[in-house]
């Protein structure tokens, strides 16, 4: 395994249990904020449509700057928004939370861009790939499970989301030491010649199936963790559930 392999993996470690952390208690806090379960999975849709408007432009950037300068962005626009999450949690302001919602998921366009770094720039592209959704599995089940960690007087929900900020930093900070791409990026490589319309009717049923499962996924999520949250759950015991969710996955 290179360096360059070990820093990435190191990157989407820290990165996955920011975003597994994220996911576990950014719906709970839009709801205390808004007090209201609807707007709470609005604002939270929010963020699934921004990340797959902004992973268009994002990809295009990479095209043009190279993948780790995109990446890097993604870094920054995620802390910004880390940031304007817990300005939002302090004051108690539905405006902010939005705003940091739309540039949260924004910054999530990156973890595709990650992958195809790691691909473009390993040897063994697929054993490359394979050991960083391990990675990527592993941050995602201990990230939940320190969900509700206070730090001194402040609250839980603050403390949570500080945790998240250091967490997103050391990924940004183990990413800085990644040797950029010098390998041909994939748009380079030659693809089998294929009938135009074979390859239509294949992105038209591979999106639906995707779309499909997501929405399954996304829709229980949301109504299950707004559920403990009414019934009086706390919020470790919410992110050792999160946590055995992702085991699942």
């Amino acid at each position: 395994m290179t360096k360059n392999n070990k820093l990435i993996f190191l990157s989407a470690l820290f990165r996955s249990m920011a975003s597994s952390i994220n996911l576990s208690t950014g719906l709970i806090l839009i709801q205390s904020i808004t007090s209201s379960d609807v707007m709470a999975t609005v604002i939270r849709s929010i963020a699934f449509f921004s990340t797959s408007i902004f992973t268009k432009p994002l990809n295009r950037l990479a095209q043009k700057l190279g993948r780790k300068q995109a990446i890097w962005l993604s870094y920054l626009i995620n802390i910004l928004s880390i940031i304007m999450i817990i300005l939002a949690s302090i004051i108690d302001n539905s405006l902010v939370m939005v705003v940091a919602v739309l540039l949260n998921g924004a910054g999530a366009a990156g973890l595709m861009q990650t992958r195809f770094f790691l691909t473009e720039t390993s040897m063994h592209a697929s054993k490359s790939l394979g050991r960083y959704l391990l990675v990527t599995a592993v941050g995602s089940v201990i990230g939940p499970s320190i969900v509700g960690m206070k730090i001194g007087g402040i609250s839980q929900f603050t403390s949570t989301y500080i945790i998240v900020l250091l967490l997103t930093i050391l990924g940004a900070l183990s990413f800085y030491y990644v040797a950029d791409n010098k390998a041909k990026t994939y748009q380079n490589i030659p693809n089998p010649k294929r009938k135009f319309e074979t390859i239509r009717l294949d992105y038209f049923f591979c999106g639906l199936s995707y779309a499909m499962i997501q929405f399954i996924m996304t829709g229980t999520m949301t109504i299950v963790l707004l559920y403990l949250s009414k019934n009086g759950s706390s919020l470790e015991r919410i992110g050792l559930l999160m946590s055995g969710h992702m085991i699942g996955m």
